[in-house]
């Protein structure tokens, strides 16, 4: 039984992994079908946008929520604090899963050499796939996910963090098509590349907390 229930846990890595690495191909490859999909629905998510200015003033905002400098911050003064409390184990976590990343979409950026949308409604700069914001929003939520997964089995409190951290990477991703500073398979690849990262690194650093018995 132990070893199906550890066999099952490894299947959400492997299947974000190979996602990821099927959307990568078709997107270096210019598939026709992937490129009337992004180009449609980017043209949708942009006239909405522009046609609703309290749209396109909150996308703004949990756009520049997932910026580069504000979650290295978070992120510095996470591990800083982690530290602090003796949780050495969680902080290497958090480390490992920001630079695995990274010099996996590091790498992807140049190989798929993608160009980002005309008329974008924020400043953005670079290669387009995979999304920096979406994947390092949903590192940093990842991340927290676990570790309060790992350290906190309180209830209800647990359930509302992880429907937070989750609903804001998700809500980062739909940002960055709203304001056409991605296609939407470059978001798509960004949660999966993050979710793949933090799955896979969730099965060797963390255990989760037991819960407590009822009553």
């Amino acid at each position: 039984m132990g070893g199906t229930v550890r066999s099952a846990w490894r299947i959400p890595p492997i299947a974000a992994a190979s996602a990821f690495a099927v959307l990568t191909t078709l997107v270096a490859a210019r598939t026709p079908a992937v490129l009337r999909f992004d180009l449609t629905v980017s043209d949708a998510a942009r006239r909405f946008t522009l046609g609703h200015e309290r749209w396109r003033t909150l996308m703004s905002i949990i756009t520049h929520s997932a910026d580069t400098w504000l979650l290295s911050l978070v992120g510095l003064v996470s591990t800083a604090a982690l530290l602090l409390l003796g949780q050495r184990r969680a902080a290497v976590f958090l480390l490992t899963a920001w630079a695995g990343t990274a010099l996996v979409r590091l790498g992807v950026l140049h190989l798929v050499d993608r160009a980002r949308p005309v008329d974008r409604l924020t400043p953005a700069a670079g290669w387009s796939f995979p999304s920096g914001h979406t994947m390092s929003a949903g590192i940093t939520a990842g991340v927290a996910i676990v570790i309060v997964l790992a350290f906190l089995p309180r209830e209800p409190l647990r359930t509302a963090l992880v429907v937070a951290l989750a609903g804001w990477a998700v809500l980062v991703g739909i940002s960055r098509v709203a304001l056409a500073a991605h296609w939407p398979t470059d978001v798509l690849g960004g949660w999966l590349l993050s979710g793949a990262v933090v799955s896979a690194l969730a099965l060797t650093r963390l255990r989760p907390a037991p819960c407590p018995p009822a009553g």
